[in-house]
């Protein structure tokens, strides 16, 4: 017989390898998986089974006695001129296109504030609230089946803040939308906690347990989002990813719920069409089924056609590019152009044979069948945050939303906040935008800070006139300080970086400040062993300083490869950062080698580097042959060509080029050695000596950046990078 102990958590419970979620229904289920399930007897899985049947028990027992007093809970569906409204407790949800959308809005905004799904009967009848009256129309009764519902336990986030009395309501106008511009290593987590610590009459305290004393700005932020107590009967707080959100929901309040932007946009798909299942291959899916042509012909035969499709279809969703629109033709044809081009994707083949008419032809065609979930029952992980958008489902809207790294959304992710926050609280630096190349939105801060501001006199805008807010781009009107729609608040003192080390990044951010306590700091300046001829340069040299710890960083990738060879020979521990780059390189030798995939050892590599040699010329030709060359693409080109060049020096076989990829890249951040990082992969992290690699073709900003807002990026970049170093900073050049 076994002998689990059962142990209760957040989402159900769990003992050992076994877990039980709690489902949105407030039911149980064991999750097998079989990992979960190797080794164990079949009689151990029969009592876990056995656990969550008596859980199941229990809660259909309480569903089917209550001695809570039936009382009405204040919500209502009514119709105007815009379509069909839902309320509860006097606040609005959102408009709905009909009816039924409508009560199910209802039905997810009690589930989300009162953390319990609105009951099917009381035994007693009842209906909506009488509607309000429409401005064109007659209230639109909702039949009786739906019910009065009992007297609501609050949620321990509802209970805390009808207890928080200190600070007053305001009782004119909602209180407006905040921004909040937070440079690097300002404790902005710290803040956002904090502040919701505050909005519920605790006291705030940082990560250690230790009570908070609040800089002036953490102060005027606090107070801000104070402004909704008493109203906020409804929180979240939406992070960059997974694990980030987990990490926040040990550390936010109980009854604020942390999250993802792609939950936060599943729950409401699935709400909607709950039987869908997540296929990952749903676009490729799709333009087989448009083409009438198995996808596995399409690799081989017209793989462009197939690569851009569904990069361009991915962008589109991005970018809410055809959304509402009535008609396409020319209209299209000039969008699809211009993401192409802004994000270098290819529509020729290597020999130069254009298929841009085929694919701008089958991108709106495949959107068309993408917004259709219910025909194939699937959707992939675009789909989470574009499909609320475009078939505008009922989200749960929260009374109080705080967006973390806000700076990266792209143009869906902004739309989909927008419309799962009555109150938006977004927290991000503009000048740590770094991901432009991978679909986000350089001025997501700047169009949300803008779009939020309600002011009459600007008609939302946000400005009336020309001028400059520091990093934000915009000067806002008169009015808008009188009655602002959306407030903009500083954290601009760093407690991360020493003083010298301020000092360089204020050169890139005027408004960056070193916390009074913050260390000295050092920056100084060492260089290669080699010069750029790969002749030996004489002691001492920047990696004689190097020890277990440091972070080593570079723009580009192929200098950190050769410098982690360097120490890898000298019997010291050292990896790359980032294993998806490691299997990009791994991608490419076997696309150059496939025709040798049978050959020992994968071919030769001296085949293999004149093959890339080859490949890097027809690439870099094709790129500059666009009429917009797209800097990034170049630079990443030149990259991987080096990166390989690198890795091959020394093997004879293919294999062993593969071998040395794979044994170098890692996504262990807090692994032992020495760490080794491009600059887009080191953001979010830290140490206490920073070498930040210089090389000539590998400066930052990088020397083939010309574009207005590729060269922003680059800036933005250098500044990432000075601001993952604690104590000490050596440019090595």
């Amino acid at each position: 017989m076994s002998n689990l102990i059962w142990k209760k958590t957040d989402v159900g419970y769990e003992s050992g390898r076994f877990s039980i979620y709690r489902l949105d229904n407030g039911k149980f289920e064991l999750l097998e998986t079989e990992t979960t399930v190797t080794g164990y007897t079949s009689r151990t899985l029969r009592d876990c089974k056995a656990k969550a049947d008596a859980l199941n028990a229990v809660v259909e027992a309480e569903a089917a006695v209550t001695t809570e007093p039936l009382v009405p809970v204040p919500y209502e569906v009514y119709q105007d001129a815009q379509g069909w409204w839902a309320t509860l407790e006097g606040g609005e949800i959102g408009v709905f296109d009909t009816r039924e959308d409508a009560e199910q809005g209802v039905r997810d905004e009690y589930d989300a504030v009162y953390s319990r799904p609105l009951p099917v009967t009381n035994g007693k009848g009842g209906q909506f609230h009488t509607p309000r009256p429409s401005d064109t129309e007659d209230p639109v009764d909702v039949p009786a089946a739906v019910p009065p519902v009992p007297a609501p336990k609050p949620s321990p986030l509802a209970a805390a803040v009808a207890e928080a009395k200190a600070t007053p309501v305001p009782s004119a106008d909602e209180p407006p939308h905040l921004v909040v511009e937070a440079r690097a290593g300002t404790g902005k987590t710290t803040t956002l906690v904090g502040a919701l610590q505050v909005l519920l009459g605790g006291v705030p305290k940082a990560a250690d347990g230790k009570p908070i004393t609040p800089s002036p700005q953490q102060k005027a932020v606090w107070d801000a989002v104070a402004l909704s107590r008493g109203r906020a009967k409804s929180v979240a707080f939406v992070a960059f990813n997974k694990s980030v959100a987990a990490e926040l929901q040990t550390r936010v309040p109980p009854g604020v719920r942390a999250m993802t932007n792609h939950s936060m946009g599943f729950a409401a798909v699935r709400n909607a069409f709950p039987s869908l299942r997540v296929n990952e291959y749903r676009v490729d899916d799709l333009i087989q089924r448009v083409l009438g042509v198995d996808v596995r012909v399409l690799r081989k035969d017209k793989p462009v056609v197939l690569k851009a499709a569904k990069q361009l279809v991915d962008l589109c969703k991005m970018n809410l590019v055809g959304h509402g629109w009535s008609e396409g033709g020319d209209k299209w044809d000039d969008a699809l152009a211009e993401l192409a081009d802004h994000y270098g994707v290819d529509l020729e083949n290597d020999g130069g044979v254009s298929f841009k008419t085929e694919v701008f032809d089958l991108v709106p065609r495949v959107l068309e069948l993408c917004a259709d979930p219910a025909a194939d029952g699937c959707l992939d992980y675009a789909d989470m945050i574009w499909l609320p958008v475009v078939l505008n489902l009922p989200v749960v809207r929260y009374d109080l939303l705080m967006v973390d790294e806000a700076q990266d959304l792209n143009r869906c992710q902004q739309a989909l906040v927008k419309r799962a926050g009555k109150r938006l609280v977004l927290c991000g630096d503009p000048k740590q935008a770094i991901y432009g190349f991978a679909g986000a939105d350089c001025e997501s801060m700047t169009r949300m800070a803008r779009e939020l501001g309600d002011c009459k006199q600007c008609n939302g805008k946000g400005y009336n006139e020309a001028g400059v807010v520091p990093g934000l781009g915009f000067k806002p009107c008169a009015g808008c300080s009188v009655n602002p729609g959306c407030v903009i608040l500083p954290l601009t003192v760093t407690r991360r970086c020493g003083k010298a080390i301020v000092a360089e990044a204020k050169k890139l951010v005027p408004d960056f400040a070193a916390h009074e306590s913050n260390p000295v700091g050092i920056v100084s300046r060492a260089t290669f062993p080699v010069d750029e001829n790969g002749s030996p340069r004489p002691g001492p040299h920047y990696s004689d300083r190097v020890e277990y710890g440091d972070m080593i960083v570079c723009r580009v990738n192929a200098p950190l490869v050769g410098e982690c060879f360097r120490f890898l020979r000298a019997g010291r521990k050292a990896n790359v950062l980032g294993r998806d780059v490691g299997q990009g390189l791994v991608n490419t030798v076997k696309k150059l080698m496939r025709h040798r995939q049978e050959d020992q050892g994968g071919g030769q590599t001296v085949e293999l580097l004149t093959r890339l040699d080859d490949w890097l010329h027809d690439e870099t030709t094709k790129e500059m042959a666009k009429r917009n060359p797209r800097e990034s693409k170049l630079i990443g080109l030149r990259d991987k060509a080096d990166c390989l060049t690198c890795f091959a020096a020394g093997c004879t076989f293919v294999i062993e080029v593969v071998k040395k990829i794979e044994s170098v890249f890692t996504d262990d951040r807090d692994g032992p050695g020495i760490k080794l990082s491009s600059i887009h992969k080191a953001k979010g992290l830290e140490a206490r000596r920073v070498f930040f690699l210089t090389p000539k073709g590998a400066e930052c900003p990088h020397p083939m950046a010309k574009s207005e807002w590729e060269y922003e990026q680059e800036l933005n970049l250098r500044y990432v990078a000075v601001t993952r170093a604690i104590e000490e900073l050596v440019f090595v050049s």
